[in-house]
């Protein structure tokens, strides 16, 4: 047999078992991500969404103030809840003041294809960060299907573009909406292709 220090010790061995199995409820944070997108999608809904679990964060506020403008019912309820009475693919009305997306990436890429598709003009812009960061991986698939944009760099599009953008109808048509988009291209950048995708799902009514 084996020379064990546990078979050699005088202590008698015990186990301890728990007298009931674990349970309880835990709250986990939003995801910021899903977020951006539930707030969009209630917006472009038709009829009342409420949302549980929303990460409460600057960018996903400064989403849910952009769809304010635009008509959509947004409201959080005082046990954390969020309503959002949206207006419908295609719905959304002329912003009054321009949009300020603060530092949020993700709000500005996939505002931007939900704006591509409805026929009217809105000003897009962010902190000195936001303006900074490159948007022709957004700009450029929905110019090719339509939208029009003016952007930082002299007023014109061009690769160094950044953030402070107005996007406009077709100017060849008024009120005439993009067409939808056969696949994402380019999968470095999720938000760009979810983009796309918005601009598809409006576009393709």
């Amino acid at each position: 047999m084996p020379d064990d220090p546990l078979l050699r010790s005088a202590a008698p061995l015990a186990a301890a078992r728990p007298p009931a199995p674990l349970s309880g409820t835990v709250g986990v944070p939003g995801d910021k991500s899903i977020s951006h997108r539930a707030l969009m999608l209630g917006a472009l809904a038709v009829g009342r969404t409420e949302i549980r679990g929303l990460l409460e964060g600057e960018d996903v506020l400064a989403t849910a103030a952009a769809l304010r403008l635009m008509g959509a019912g947004i409201e959080r309820r005082e046990d954390g809840h969020w309503l959002v009475d949206g207006v419908g693919v295609g719905g959304l009305a002329e912003p009054e003041d321009v949009i300020d997306l603060g530092n949020s990436g993700t709000s500005a890429r996939l505002l931007l294809g939900i704006l591509a598709t409805h026929p009217f003009t809105a000003f897009v812009t962010g902190d000195a960060s936001l303006r900074r960061r490159p948007m022709p991986r957004v700009i450029d698939p929905l110019s090719r299907f339509g939208a029009q944009f003016l952007a930082r760099e002299g007023g014109h599009r061009s690769r160094q573009t950044g953030l402070d953008v107005e996007e406009r109808s077709d100017g060849r048509t008024p009120g005439t909406r993009i067409g939808a988009m056969s696949r994402n291209s380019d999968g470095r950048c999720t938000t760009a292709g979810t983009a796309r995708q918005c601009s598809s799902m409006c576009g393709a009514q």
